[in-house]
């Protein structure tokens, strides 16, 4: 399929494109789309995608390799559990 008919169709739909590319290609499961980590992860990697496209059109002049962005995002995930943890800790004991 060509990539326009694909995009216009994931248009009507109102399929998010990277979150299906994150589920089908990513995670080999495509019915992954709804559950909200991969809603979440998805979000945030359009953003770091952004981010890097901007900086290299303008203030950064590198090539980020795949290996550097897979172990920045899975230390960030790493820090994101630890901190959903204290957090989830924190409520408990106020609670109690």
């Amino acid at each position: 399929m060509e990539d326009d008919l694909r995009d216009r169709i994931f248009l009507e739909l109102g399929i998010d494109h990277v979150r299906a590319v994150h589920c089908v290609i990513f995670l080999g499961d495509y019915q992954a789309y709804g559950r909200p980590t991969v809603q979440v992860a998805s979000k945030e990697n359009k953003g770091i995608g952004h981010e890097l496209e901007s900086r290299r059109l303008g203030e950064i002049q590198i090539d980020v390799k795949p290996p550097v962005v897979h172990e920045a995002t899975r230390q960030f995930c790493g820090m994101l559990l630890t901190h959903q943890e204290r957090v989830m800790s924190s409520q408990f004991k106020l609670q109690t």
